[in-house]
């Protein structure tokens, strides 16, 4: 009776240790993404009052991470896409694509 009691209570601890160690597994993963989260969030609040100092007729937006997938590479791109609503009907884009003294941002140097 007590060999059988003590394989009872091994194979218990054993079940035990294997669920707190997938329970830590688990949690350790979750906060792996959390981390991964919260370092990949843009600063969208912040950029609030910025963007309405430099462009006063928006009235809301709204920014988000995306990545470009190329099908002859592997590694991906980012890229930033911000949707914008405006209080007035602004004129159609230049020659350049931009609008309203909107100036692009400068060409990265091709030699770098």
């Amino acid at each position: 009776m007590d060999a059988l009691k003590t394989t009872i209570t091994d194979q218990v601890i054993r079940f035990s240790q294997s669920s707190l160690a997938r329970k830590d597994h688990t949690i350790d993963s979750l906060r792996r993404y959390i981390e991964l989260t919260q370092t990949s969030r843009l600063p969208v609040a912040d950029l609030r009052d910025e963007l309405k100092t430099l462009v006063p007729d928006v009235q809301t937006f709204s920014a988000a991470r995306s990545l470009v997938m190329n099908t002859n590479r592997a590694t991906p791109n980012t890229v930033v896409l911000v949707y914008a609503k405006f209080s007035r009907r602004h004129s159609p884009p230049n020659e350049t694509g931009f609008r309203d003294g909107c100036t692009p941002a400068p060409k990265a140097n091709a030699s770098s």
